[in-house]
C-alpha cells in the first residue's frame, strides 16, 4: 500500500461539525474525514494530522459524528 495522502476538496465539510477520529496510535483527535478508496480498499482520511504519531491516512480506525441536534415543536 502506497498510503499516499489523495487530494481531497474540504470545503464540502466546513459546514459541519468534526468528527471524533480515533487513531491506531492510541490519540483520540477532532476532524473531519472521508472514506477514500486507496489501493484497492477503503481508508479514512483526515483532514487534520494526528497529534500522536502526525499521519492522516491509514490510521484512524474509527471516526464518530456528533448527535444530530434536532427541534421538534408542536402544532400552534
Amino acid at each position: 500500500m502506497s498510503g499516499a495522502a489523495p487530494t481531497i476538496d474540504w470545503t464540502p465539510s466546513d459546514q459541519y461539525p468534526e468528527n471524533t477520529c480515533e487513531c491506531a496510535c492510541g490519540a483520540t483527535y477532532r476532524s473531519h474525514t472521508k472514506a477514500v478508496m486507496i489501493d484497492g480498499s477503503f481508508r479514512l482520511v483526515a483532514r487534520r494530522a494526528c497529534p500522536g504519531c502526525g499521519r492522516t491516512v491509514g490510521n484512524v480506525w474509527m471516526a464518530r459524528s456528533d448527535p444530530e441536534t434536532m427541534t421538534i415543536r408542536g402544532k400552534r
